[in-house]
């Protein structure tokens, strides 16, 4: 008889088909009953198909083909599931993806040292789902530790993984040869050393990038474990000039603070819907609607626990529509062996 090992693992909603749905105009999507009592019919949703990229601590991308149907009790369906491998979980474990569809070609940046104590960082052929080039990025001088990359943002040219660790940058690669061009520190942003887990992404239209910072008190600037307390509850949100970043220099275009729970909050990844009107910010413990000319909180759905256990929210991304966000978790489950 095999053991049962309580392991945590990251859950993709899609593959468990379970999905938690958040109305961006504020409006819960559970039918109300009517004034005679009555439920009223529930408005049928065009079925969407879409392709979702969800990167693995095993050195792969899952390739998804989906349908997406809000009214059904399985409201989303695989129709075709294939994967990216990048490499060895242990030199290529990734948390992000990050498509160029007029190129044709996936970014990742790993979340892991590799085998010469730097960064891989691979492009990807979306059509023969082959790894067309990789090559390793130094870890800065200024690293005092945590994980390597986990968010990113793009534009036209360049690919800009986002350093989760401690202290945090963006680094700005060409697309075409992945060499580095410049890497920015978050020297200039007004918050100091108080801060933890950077993460971000470009706007639609590739002009600014969204930079996420969870705030800290003094005393826990750059103390990852336990990240809780944080001392400050805040997440602290940048829109930064592109074209700048593209220099190597830092523009603060408009910035905000978004509050949260310093005692179980955490700003991971997040997605503009596609015409830039709403930001979907994953917190951990919530999912987070904030309006994406002024970066303030429009409104946030907390994640109940499941037995005492809290899921953890770390990607939120809207359908095709707009209308519904797809959030992955992560939670520990019994598997055997």
């Amino acid at each position: 008889m095999q053991n049962l090992k309580k392991v945590s693992i990251i859950v993709g909603l899609l593959l468990v088909a379970m999905l938690i749905i958040v109305g961006c105009g504020g409006t819960t999507t559970e039918p109300k009953t009517g004034e005679e009592g009555t439920t009223p019919k529930t408005e049928t949703k065009a079925v969407q198909e879409g392709t979702i990229y969800v990167p693995g601590m095993g050195g792969h991308i899952a390739v998804a083909t989906i349908k997406v149907d809000p009214t059904a009790e399985t409201p989303i369906e695989i129709t075709k599931l294939e994967k990216i491998n990048l490499g060895p979980g242990t030199t290529d474990a990734t948390h992000d993806a990050r498509v160029d569809k007029e190129k044709g070609v996936l970014y990742s940046a790993a979340y892991v040292k590799d085998a010469s104590g730097g960064v891989s960082v691979s492009s990807v052929d979306l059509k023969t789902l082959q790894v067309l080039k990789k090559v390793s990025i130094d870890v800065d001088a200024r690293y005092v530790g945590g994980p390597m990359y986990c968010g990113s943002g793009q534009t036209a040219s360049m690919f800009m993984p986002i350093f989760m660790g401690y202290e945090g940058y963006i680094d700005v690669i060409d697309k075409e040869t992945l060499e580095k061009k410049h890497r920015v520190f978050f020297d200039d942003l007004g918050v100091g050393k108080n801060y933890i887990f950077a993460h971000g992404v470009n706007t639609p239209d590739m002009k600014y990038i969204l930079l996420a910072l969870n705030a800290t008190s003094a005393e826990r600037a750059g103390q990852m474990a336990p990240p809780f307390p944080r001392g400050d509850g805040n997440f602290l949100l940048f829109l930064l000039d592109a074209a700048e970043l593209e220099q190597g220099k830092i523009k603060v275009v408009k910035s905000s603070k978004v509050p949260a729970d310093e005692n179980s909050s955490i700003a991971f990844r997040q997605t503009f819907t596609s015409d830039g009107k709403y930001l979907l910010q994953s917190g951990r413990d919530r999912v987070q609607i904030i309006d994406g000319n002024t970066l303030e909180l429009v409104r946030e759905v907390i994640i109940p626990k499941v037995e005492g256990i809290q899921p953890e929210c770390h990607d939120a991304i809207p359908t095709a529509d707009n209308k519904y966000a797809i959030l992955a978790l992560r939670y520990p489950v019994k598997v055997e062996g």
